[in-house]
């Protein structure tokens, strides 16, 4: 018996704690590529080593994974809650 409720419940469950969470990573992986971007837009001292062509990877980096992220919010609003998300946190933790 308790088997056939977790069965209806586990997934209920796991869409209320990604929810929970989804913001927080959402701001880490923005701050993340801010991060970025700001250090190959401006190396300075600190990143002057790093070659022009790497610093240009860095920065077409940022925009695709910036432009993944803005995609995936916009799916994810149009979801109802009792839909599989369409933005993971585990996702956003490969890509931060």
């Amino acid at each position: 018996k308790l088997e056939e409720l977790k069965k209806t419940s586990d997934p209920v469950v796991w869409r209320y704690k990604e929810d929970q969470i989804r913001p927080d990573w959402i701001a880490a992986l923005s701050g993340t590529i801010a991060n970025y971007k700001a250090a190959a837009e401006n190396p300075g001292d600190k990143y002057g080593h790093i070659s022009p062509d790497k610093l240009s990877q860095i920065i077409k980096e940022c925009h695709a994974v910036s432009a993944w992220l803005a995609d995936a919010q916009a799916k994810q609003a149009l979801l109802p809650k009792y839909e599989k998300p369409a933005l993971l946190c585990a996702d956003m933790e490969k890509k931060n």
